[in-house]
Parts: C-alpha cells; structure tokens; sequence
C-alpha cells in the first residue's frame, strides 16, 4: 500500500510540473445556471466512423461469430468457405493494431473472434479452457480494468500494476500480435464494466495456433520466390535468404490503393510479386501558379519502389497507386542490419530506380501541353469541316493538316522538282488532301504538285528511255521523209538531262555537292545550276545584248526604249571601239524560252506535214470514188434530158426556131475540158455549175 502511495504522489507531481512547463492558462469552467448536472462527453460514432478503423457487425457475421463460438467448446477448427471469409472482412478490416494490413492475419481473425455483450456492473470471466483472459476489443461501452504482476511474465507490460484503468469504445484489452506470443500485451486481471458494453472477442490460444501454420505457408511461399532468382534479391547468396526471411511479409492490396504517399516515409521497400502500379509526382509550375500531377512510370512485377525512404532517410519521392490487384514483398529496414559489411545496401544501391529533376518534368509538361492545345484545335476544325461541330468551337481560316515532313524527305522533293522543272521551281510543303480521309467530299486545298520521283517498278524503264535519248545528237533535224516512218518528237536537252539524273536517284539523296557533281556532264543542265547561283552576270549580259532579234520580239516598247538609252549614253561615254572579240553566248531564261518555243514550233510542223499527207491522201481517194460514181450516172439519162425530152445533144452548137423544135447540141468537148486535165470529174456541184453556165451562154446568143 505504501508503494501505491508513491507512485500517486509520483505521478501527481509530475502532471504540475508538466503543467507549469506547458504555461496552460488555468481557466474557469463554464457553468450552466438552468442546469450544473456533470454530463458526460459524448461519443461522435460518425467522426469515429470517417477516421477508419471502424467494425461492421453484420447478421450474417454474427452467425458466423455463433459459429466460432461452438467450435471453440468442441475444440474443432472449423475452415469458413471464400463467401464467409469476404463477410468476415467487415468486422476483421477494424482491427487494424492486430492485422496491420496482412491478409492472412485477416483470415485467422476469422477463424477466431465471437462476439459477446455484457450488461452493466458485471465482470468478465475466462473460459474454462483458458489460464488468462484473452483479447478483448470494445465495440459499444466503458469498462474499469486491473492488471496483476504476476500475469507480466512472457508478455510486453505496458500497464503499471494494482491499477485502475478506464477504457472506452475502440480500445483493446491484451493486444495479441501476428508476430508471436512474446509480442503480445499483457492481458487484464479483471475487467468491469460500467454500462452495457459489446465486445469482439479474439481467443488468444487459438489465434497463435491457426497463425503458426498460416505463417509456415507464408514462408514457403517467400522461399518459393526469392529461389526463382529474379527481382531485386535475385543475386543475394541463400544463406543471407533464410537470415532475412523473418524480415519479409506479404502483402496484398485491392486495386486503386495509394501504397506510398508523396513526402511519405516508410520503414519497408516493396518488391511487386504480381500485379502493377503507377507513380504520380505533384509538381509546382509557376508560370501557370498551380500544382500539376505528373505520370512518372509504371511498376510490372519483379520490380521495387520505396527504396529512397530506407537507405537515404528520405521523404517519398512520388505517391505510388496500384492499378490491378498486387501483391507485394516488404523488406524491412532490419534486414540490412542482419547483413553484415552493408553487402544488401550495396546491392541495393546499384539497383536504385533513377526518377526525372522537377525541371525536366515542367520542360516535359509545357511540351504536352502545347502538344494538346494543338491537337485539340485540330480536332474541333476537323469535326467543323465534317458538320459535326456547329456550337462551341473557335473559327479558324486554318485547315487539318499532317505533320510537316522531315528536311531529308523535303529536299529531295525540291531537288528532284529543281531537275525535272529547271528554272521554274519552287519549294512545295508537304500537306493533306482532306481532313476526312474517309469522306466523299473533296477538301477546298488543291492537290500538292506531284513530283517524278523514281520508284522501283519504273525505274528499268526510264534507264532505258534515258539511254535512247543520249543517243540523239543536239544538231539533229527530222526530214518529211523521217517523219513518216517515225511521229516521235525531240525533246529539250534540259529534259534529256534530267531523265539522265533521274535514272540514279541514289546520287542526289545525300547533298547538294552530289547533285552539283552529277549535273557536271550535261552543260545545259549546269547552265541552269548557274543560273539559279549566279544573277548579276545575267543582268550585265541583258544589258549589253537586248539587242538581239529573239529577244525583241520579246520585249515592249517601253523596255526597248529604255534600254536604247542606256545603251547609247554608255557608248557615248566610253567611246565606239571596234573590237574583233564575239559578244559571248547569251544564256537567260529568255533564250531558254525561246529555244523552247522554236523546238516547238518544229515539231507542230513536223506535225502539219504528217496531216496534210494523211489529207491528200484521203482526198484522192475521195475523188475516185466520185468518179466512179459518176461514169455510172453518164449512162443514164441526164437531169437535163429528163426536163427537156425534144432537146438532142449534138457535137457542134446551133440555135432554135422560135416556132420550131430544133434540138439543141452541146459541146461535149467544151463540157468535159474540166474533166480531161486532172482525169477525174469534179463533184456534182461544178458540173451543174457548167451546165449552167453553158446554158445560160447558149441562151443570149440566140
């Protein structure tokens, strides 16, 4: 009793002393003038209920709870199918201080709590089969409790004895631990209870059995792991396995489950044994003055997160979600103690997981964020063009368009177009016909130009043109004679070169100095390559020689004038020196266009005398056919003998009686002196035209 004193005392006077440290003012209590009754504080079951922890007593748990409580007088364990352990869950999810997350501790939990209800001012009693009180968890009441010093022995004592405690909703009485029987707290002596009070009630005998065997399966199943020798143990030896074997648990979360938050710390690293995760940084960007989530990667299995918060005692640094169903090994921070020289921090360390700077994620964001902008903007003009999008869109007098090409594919557009088009080329964009590819509708832009680009199944073909037409001489003329075995039309040279650069493609894909080399063998071709680098020289030589006759003709008056002019007040200026030197060849796009513009104005002759042979041949056989058609009406009687029945045609001409018939005589020869010089009648209508005429001559002489 005397030591009961002290430790009162004792503990009186370290509570003022702690109240004087603190400097908590001392204030008055209120007090209630209507009503002084000293009432109790009242239990908020919702504030309870929100914070976790909270046991759901079901009917169909309670059923199962009867269950356990017979099976523990007949000492049978009795195994609960897959339906009832997931109804178990409501009630075991609440006992977090004993499960701590592990699912197998869950279905022990099980196997072994009941569910009892005392009545007030009665005492708890232990079953027959028991030595000491097992664990009690309050569901609804409040209770005195004693502990004894002789019940300390083989459990953690964390409770003074020979005193009084008060305990209340959600606390336990003699904590038991999945980690073995010295773990567990000491259990109470006696336990009162001051009102009705519910209790779950876990047998602490039977617990530790059905964990025992639950562990030697959770064992085996680690064993069977680490010897698969992949993950992040894969290269630890086996003897270092089995001493670090206690260190690991198993453990398995639902899916969508934060395992790590950001700034998190953490006494375990977690080895994914099947499943898959996702890692999230949140990121303060301040030019947009907010925090961003960032996807930083995803864990498959065999892989580890966790790892910074155990060897460098540092914060979390991303929160970790699981996406599927997972299961995971947790290594304890003990473990690398049990290792000696550090081996597994080392091993750990090289194996570190590497995680992006918060700079190279804001770079990484504000390019996917102008990425989106773009595409979003796209999409609405899209669906605009297709009649989809009549409300809520931006106009815009853009249109879809596809990613711009690469500088290799769009020089070698250019450079084949320069080839094949000469002077007149221009740089081309690569761009969509439509917005709809699928869509019958064609799109407002024009198709882009298509240039020759060689491709496999033509190339043969125009190695072979481009070797006939190397074969043509430049001062060769095509004959009448020639063009009637043969209607093919020469070509330009710059178009012989540029079929012949167009036979090696592979040539010109590299730079402008092969393509440079390559045009070295046609002159004309590098004529043009000249042209497109030099300009000054041109314009010195259009001011010298405009006075040539092509290119008059091309030229207005305006110009000619002009440039008369300066020509003159240049001559005045230097003198007229009579020089034997040949004005140099002049080389301009004029000239190019008019040696183009000659060569076509051969070949359409060319052309015209093939037609006009093909007409006169057709026009002689025309006439024979009309003069066959012709002998055959001369034996029949004529148009003329059909009108006139008396009249008789007669070799020499004479004239008719008034008041006789005399028949009338043509000039047979006079008739067919058209006939006799080209061997052939003339069509009908010329020879009604003679017969008339003749008649009409006939007429006035008489």
């Amino acid at each position: 009793m005397h030591k009961l004193v002290e430790l009162v005392r004792e503990n009186q006077k370290f509570q003022e002393r702690l109240a004087d440290k603190r400097d908590i003012p001392k204030e008055e209590p209120f007090k209630d003038a209507e009503n002084d009754l000293d009432v109790p504080p009242m239990f908020n079951k919702r504030l309870f209920a929100s914070q976790g922890g909270t046991v759901i007593l079901t009917a169909e748990a309670r059923r199962i709870m009867e269950k356990n409580k017979e099976s523990e007088f007949c000492k049978e364990d009795r195994k609960l199918t897959k339906s009832e352990l997931l109804t178990m869950r409501f009630v075991t999810e609440g006992l977090r201080l004993i499960h701590k997350g592990h699912d197998y501790v869950k279905d022990v939990l099980s196997h072994a709590v009941t569910y009892e209800n005392l009545d007030a001012f009665s005492y708890v009693k232990t079953k027959p089969w028991e030595e000491i009180l097992s664990c009690y968890y309050i569901v609804n009441g409040a209770v005195e409790v004693t502990y004894d010093m002789n019940a300390t022995t083989g459990s953690r004592s964390v409770y003074q004895p020979n005193i009084i405690y008060n305990h209340g909703t959600g606390e336990y009485l003699g904590l038991v631990s999945f980690e073995g029987p010295s773990e567990d707290l000491t259990p109470p002596a006696t336990i009162y209870t001051k009102e009705y009070t519910q209790f779950l009630r876990i047998d602490r005998q039977r617990f530790h059995r059905l964990l025992q065997v639950a562990s030697s399966l959770i064992d085996s199943r680690k064993r069977n792991y680490l010897s698969r020798g992949r993950g992040l143990l894969a290269s630890v030896a086996a003897d270092v396995k089995e001493k670090i074997l206690q260190s690991l648990s198993i453990q398995d979360f639902p899916p969508n489950r934060i395992l790590i938050n950001l700034g998190e710390t953490t006494e375990n690293i977690y080895i994914i044994m099947n499943g898959r995760c996702h890692c999230y940084r949140d990121v303060y960007i301040p030019e947009a003055d907010r925090t961003v989530t960032f996807y930083l990667c995803s864990k498959e299995q065999d892989q580890f997160f966790g790892e910074e918060c155990v060897l460098s005692n540092e914060p979390s640094y991303c929160t970790v979600v699981s996406a599927t169903a997972i299961t995971c090994l947790k290594l304890n921070r003990s473990a690398l103690q049990i290792v000696s020289k550090d081996r597994l921090a080392k091993l750990i360390e090289n194996q570190r997981n590497q995680y992006p700077e918060d700079e190279e994620l804001r770079t990484r964001g504000y390019t996917n964020s102008i990425w989106n902008q773009y595409k979003h903007s796209k999409i609405k003009q899209s669906l605009k063009e297709g009649g989809k999008l009549n409300y809520m869109h931006h106009l815009e007098h853009h249109v879809v368009r596809e990613r711009p090409p690469e500088d290799e594919d769009q020089y070698r557009e250019d450079m084949f177009e320069f080839l094949l088009k000469s002077y007149d080329t221009s740089s081309r964009s690569r761009r969509s016909q439509s917005a709809r590819p699928g869509s019958t509708k064609r799109s407002m832009v024009p198709d882009r130009p298509k240039t020759a680009i060689p491709t496999q199944s033509r190339e043969q073909r125009k190695i072979q043109l481009g070797r006939q037409l190397s074969q043509l001489k430049p001062d060769t003329t095509i004959t009448e004679e020639d063009s009637r075995d043969s209607t093919e039309i020469p070509l330009p040279s710059n178009a012989v070169s540029a079929k012949r650069l167009e036979a090696h493609p592979e040539k010109l894909m590299n730079s402008k100095e092969n393509v440079l080399k390559v045009a070295e063998d046609n002159n004309d071709m590098m004529k043009h390559l000249k042209m497109s680098t030099s300009v000054g020289e041109y314009k010195q030589q259009e001011n010298e020689n405009f006075t040539k006759s092509s290119v008059l003709a091309t030229m207005r008056t305006e110009d000619i004038v002009r440039r008369a002019k300066a020509l003159a007040n240049r001559k005045a200026e230097t003198g007229f020196e009579a020089t034997d030197k040949e004005e140099p060849e002049w080389s301009t796009v004029l000239h190019v266009e008019n040696k183009q513009a000659k060569i076509l104005i051969k070949t359409n002759n060319f052309r015209i005398n093939i037609l006009k042979k093909n007409l006169k041949a057709l026009d002689k056989k025309r006439e024979m056919m009309r003069a066959k058609r012709f002998q055959t009406k001369s034996d029949s009687p004529t148009p003329i003998q059909e009108s006139f029945p008396d009249v008789q045609v007669t070799d020499s001409p004479c004239l008719l009686a008034p008041d006789e018939k005399v028949p009338v005589e043509l000039d047979r020869n006079e008739y067919q002196t058209e006939v006799d010089k080209t061997g052939h009648p003339k069509d009908e209508n010329s020879i009604l035209f003679s017969v008339n005429t003749y008649l009409t001559e006939t007429t006035s002489k008489w």
